[in-house]
């Protein structure tokens, strides 16, 4: 599993503080850019890849579709607070709960943040 260190890059402290702003709820963003809308979508696409329902696999996928398009003119915050979220979401065993991994990539995006911090 990678480390958030890893996926997290930060360019400048104002990257870092804009970070910090969306991990605690302070910013404010479009829906869909936010730290819980993007783990709920990440959850519900983690629950269709692993659907072993034909009717799901075929009346979702052009949703699916459309919106992997839709990600790659996505910003740079919340691209890589997705990448985050599907880092965990794809290395658990177990399905994890809606709030425990809310508070997880909460706790690790503030964690680097403040690691980068104290190291400049």
């Amino acid at each position: 599993m990678k480390k958030t260190k890893d996926i997290i890059k930060f360019l400048s402290k104002e990257d870092a503080e804009e970070f910090k702003q969306v991990a605690t709820g302070r910013k404010f963003c479009k829906q869909g850019e936010r730290l819980i809308d993007i783990c709920d979508q990440e959850l519900k696409r983690y629950e269709y890849q692993n659907s072993h329902n034909i009717f799901v696999r075929i009346f979702k996928a052009r949703k699916y579709r459309k919106n992997k398009e839709n990600f790659m003119i996505e910003n740079r915050i919340s691209s890589n607070i997705r990448a985050v979220v599907a880092n965990y979401v794809d290395n658990q065993e177990e399905v994890l709960d809606r709030y425990e991994l809310i508070n997880k990539v909460r706790t690790d995006i503030l964690e680097s943040v403040s690691e980068y911090e104290k190291a400049s």
